[in-house]
């Protein structure tokens, strides 16, 4: 067969571009190319046989019918329902013309068939592309008619006949008072720092349904997806399953988009809602997602009772939506095979406790896997043995791929204790410098992330993180390289002198004599960060920057340089505080190297504070022994049958907020405790 369909073209296609080549002195000359693909076009119908028998050659399997078989990034074949796209289409072309001219002399023929089989290659593959629910969920930042700040999220559901994002939210995210509506912006997550205005839609959807559409100008990087024919991210015919796991996209104390585990699951379905228990999500995630564990869009959030969202489907929108005459983009998206995930996992589990090439061949780091990674290092076993034995450079190269595909380099974990730490402090326990290389370089703070609430050591790593490298078990060129990659992520010696007297002065200066003996050793010079609000050598405010898309540097700036404490009577050691140096940026957190200097009774000493990205909360840590309201030692460690009599120094903490930028602070649950920010 394949002979005698050759033959048909051979014979009725090739003279005629064999003559179109002869006639033309330039093959570009009186539209020659075009007429050529023009004759192709004409014959196609002649060519069928050839050009489906070349392409089942050239793409075997791939099964291109109207719900045609995917293959995503992770290696899972789904089905979704999308317009037939035929190889026969899109290649017949450059197919012919490579066959053409590599029967007869027409070398410019050739180079536009590369060219056009290029094109038609990258046609397909952007067909082929999963999108991610995710990039579908705006963040919602709305100012009430009284100036009250409202957050929520939404969904783009469609895009409007002006080019415009149709977002569905929950109508109380947008009405703070029955009367007015809120002022509105959106932020999307490919343009994270890029705060929109939006506008409310009328829409009737009747006063029982917590349902509202706005729109928002349309990002061009969602403007390239193909809501025309429908985004398969939705789940809209699947029955739910009691106890089945979900998760929420919304913003929380976690951060915007910020995603529960799925350790969330579905506890009733109610007909128009379903019911799921979630002991993370919060207030701001109203209007954002819930989602299966096939990444598919359950409906949005909205009222939160006793831990428990209600959710309303995404079926129901639809019809609401249809019914007032929106358009809606979303279709019915695949089912995940989790016997897949299963295989992956133990894949995963094998490779993190082994770091053996065979089992890291099998096992690819890319988007798939980051979630289930993330979930294995939640177990001890798996966490130690990965910290201890994920070091050779195949693991280190497959390491890093897995933080391109998602993996944050400075997760936190847990160990034993239970206290939540950086990776890179586990790798530096462990000794291994090649995977606390390969986190710096990768994004990681230099500044070793610790819980330190109840913790006894008065210099942790997080404020004072060359005291580790000292005691390092690695070679001299190790610990130079790792001094090195610590400097580029950002390590600074702090610009400060306390007073020639105390505990807080041999800190500094230790701190500052060994920045100096590494520099007469390895020839190494750390540099000095004058001030948190000039950071001329802050790297750790720019990297982040890049990292998060957001300006950490504007924010570093505009902290106060000083809280002094306007209330008589209270602990202290939490009387003032001069704000020193950004030492990292953890969770959408800023963590703030502090000194205070005497008073009353208390010593100056090195504090901590954790300030939320709008500055509106603080978290101010001072090490210090018992004192009224601030806990014990070891029960904020969580230890078991401790002595209350005895006496401990541990790090201690108060929570302190503001009621408007710029404003004083005041200790959560003390409103007359209050700070003037200087």
């Amino acid at each position: 067969m394949l002979t005698g369909t050759f033959s048909t073209f051979e014979y009725c296609v090739v003279p005629q571009l064999v003559s179109m080549c002869a006639n033309s002195k330039n093959i570009g000359e009186a539209g020659t190319v075009s007429r050529a693909i023009g004759l192709l076009d004409n014959v196609a119908k002649t060519t069928t046989a050839f050009f489906a028998l070349l392409s089942a050659s050239v793409l075997p399997r791939r099964g291109f019918n109207g719900n045609r078989p995917l293959k995503r990034r992770g290696g899972i074949t789904k089905t979704r329902a999308h317009p037939t796209i035929k190889p026969l289409e899109i290649f017949h072309k450059p197919i012919a013309l490579l066959v053409f001219c590599f029967s007869k002399s027409c070398p410019t023929l050739l180079v536009v068939s590369l060219v056009m089989f290029a094109l038609a290659a990258r046609e397909l593959l952007a067909a082929e592309d999963p999108v991610d629910p995710k990039r579908l969920v705006v963040m919602i930042e709305a100012t009430s008619p009284v100036g009250k700040p409202v957050a929520g999220a939404g969904l783009v559901v469609g895009v409007t006949a002006d080019g415009q994002a149709l977002i569905v939210t929950a109508r109380h995210v947008i009405y703070s008072t029955p009367e007015q509506p809120n002022r509105l912006a959106v932020r999307y997550l490919d343009k994270p720092a890029q705060l929109v205005p939006a506008q409310l839609e009328k829409a009737d959807f009747g006063t029982d349904l917590d349902l509202a559409v706005i729109v928002a100008p349309l990002p061009e990087q969602l403007a390239g997806l193909d809501f025309a024919n429908g985004l398969p991210v939705g789940r809209l015919t699947d029955d739910f399953a009691i106890e089945e796991p979900a998760s929420l996209i919304g913003q929380t104390e976690a951060g915007k988009w910020s995603t529960t585990t799925n350790a969330q699951k579905i506890t009733a379905d109610q007909g128009d809602t379903v019911r799921v228990q979630s002991f993370e999500a919060g207030p701001g995630v109203s209007g954002g997602i819930a989602k299966d564990s096939s990444d598919r869009v359950i409906g949005i959030a909205l009222s939160d009772d006793q831990y428990v969202i209600s959710v309303l489907k995404l079926s129901v929108i639809e019809t609401q939506l249809r019914s007032a005459g929106f358009v809606f983009a979303i279709i019915q998206g695949p089912k995940k095979d989790l016997a897949s995930d299963a295989e992956l996992e133990l894949r995963l589990r094998a490779a993190l406790s082994s770091a053996q090439s065979s089992a890291l061949r099998v096992a690819p780091p890319n988007a798939r896997a980051v979630s289930i990674v993330n979930h294995l290092l939640d177990q001890d076993e798996t966490l130690s043995a990965f910290v201890q034995k994920f070091r050779s450079t195949e693991a280190m190269a497959w390491f890093s791929r897995l933080i391109e595909s998602g993996f944050d380099p400075n997760r936190l974990a847990s160990l034993d204790s239970g206290r939540q730490r950086s990776l890179l402090y586990f790798a530096l326990q462990a000794n291994n410098v090649p995977m606390a290389i390969t986190l710096l370089n990768k994004g990681a703070s230099p500044y070793v992330y610790e819980e330190l609430w109840g913790q006894e050591n008065s210099q942790p790593l997080l404020m004072f993180p060359l005291n580790w490298l000292e005691e390092l078990s690695a070679t001299q060129d190790e610990k130079a390289a790792l001094v090195r990659a610590m400097i580029e992520a950002g390590l600074t010696v702090p610009d400060i002198d306390p007073p020639a007297t105390g505990y807080t002065n041999e800190q500094m200066d230790g701190l500052k004599s060994q920045a100096a003996n590494f520099a007469t050793r390895f020839g190494i010079v750390i540099p000095v960060q004058n001030s948190i609000r000039h950071p001329a050598n802050d790297t750790i405010c720019k990297r982040f920057s890049e990292i998060d898309n957001y300006d950490w540097c504007k924010d570093a700036s505009a902290l106060p340089g000083n809280l002094k404490g306007l209330s008589d009577g209270w602990l202290a050691e939490f009387t003032s505080a001069d704000l020193v140096a950004l030492l990292s940026v953890v969770n959408d957190t800023m963590f703030v190297l502090t000194y205070s200097g005497w008073g009353g009774t208390a010593y100056p000493g090195y504090g901590l504070m954790e300030i939320a990205k709008n500055g509106d909360s603080i978290v101010w840590y001072r090490y210090m022994g018992s004192a009224f309201g601030m806990g014990h030692c070891e029960e904020l460690r969580g230890v078991s049958n401790w002595k209350p009599n005895s006496y401990e120094t541990c790090w201690k903490r108060q929570k302190m907020i503001r009621d408007q930028p710029g404003g004083e602070y005041h200790v959560r649950g003390y409103d007359s405790v209050r700070y003037q920010p200087n």
